[in-house]
């Protein structure tokens, strides 16, 4: 179940400021509130065939509802964010943070 698998790793990296701090140091990246957006939008979250067919109808609501309250919050974020200091102090990334703790707690119901 690679995309499930993938779907709570980011999940947990986006609901965790510790980890977005470890992410930090342990990969040469010059920006990692950009990689964040990136790894969800770009990478991730694509209704593919084979995407849907890794959840259940619960969780690729689930899914959609982080997705469109993440993107609601992309522009807020993107303007002025120079860093994770920074993005963590924001109030819109501390939303999205919690969305994705919320989105997490669906998607680990069925986990074995």
């Amino acid at each position: 179940m690679p995309f499930h698998n993938s779907a709570i790793e980011i999940l947990e990296l986006i609901a965790s400021y510790q980890a977005q701090r470890d992410y930090e140091k342990n990969v040469a990246i010059a920006n990692v509130p950009a990689e964040l957006v990136c790894m969800w939008f770009d990478d991730f979250y694509h209704l593919t065939p084979a995407f849907k067919a890794e959840f259940t109808e619960k969780e690729l609501n689930a899914l959609s509802c982080f997705n469109e309250f993440y993107d609601s919050r992309f522009e807020k974020l993107s303007k002025s964010i120079e860093g994770l200091d920074e993005l963590h102090k924001n109030k819109y990334w501390k939303e999205v943070s919690e969305k994705a703790k919320d989105t997490l707690l669906i998607l680990k119901e069925n986990k074995v």
